[in-house]
């Protein structure tokens, strides 16, 4: 009797695994590749806003459930500076506008981070 009850086991174990498997298959191959709306080509005039609510995009279509201003959004945009991990769904163009936003987010955190200026340091507003 405890020889059928562990094939039992070992048989709903095994189909559990497929069928995280076959989700995690299906997840990556319907998200799509994330289509980023900051110019293609680099800008100093791109600003700090414009960065952001990319970043906010891209958080949201990778499900990251990121909040904005928390320490998670922290962890992200150091996470995003340091390292290669979203090489594969961002082009390196956006990888530099996105890494410029993080340091000057981060560089500012804790004081009020004003959105309206440019990559370059100049008031839009």
């Amino acid at each position: 009797m405890s020889g059928r009850k562990s094939k039992i086991i070992a048989g709903t174990f095994l189909l559990l695994l497929v069928m995280c498997f076959m989700a995690f298959l299906y997840r990556n191959s319907t998200r799509g590749q994330f289509e980023s709306s900051l110019p293609s080509e680099y800008s100093s005039d791109v600003t700090m806003r414009e960065i952001k609510e990319d970043v906010d995009d891209f958080i949201a279509h990778e499900n990251l459930f990121v909040r904005y201003d928390s320490a998670g959004y922290c962890d992200f945009l150091s996470e995003m500076s340091t390292t290669t991990e979203y090489t594969d769904e961002l082009d390196e163009t956006t990888l530099r506008y996105y890494k410029a936003y993080a340091s000057y987010y981060l560089g500012n955190f804790g004081a009020e981070v004003p959105l309206d200026i440019t990559i370059d340091g100049k008031e839009t507003a």
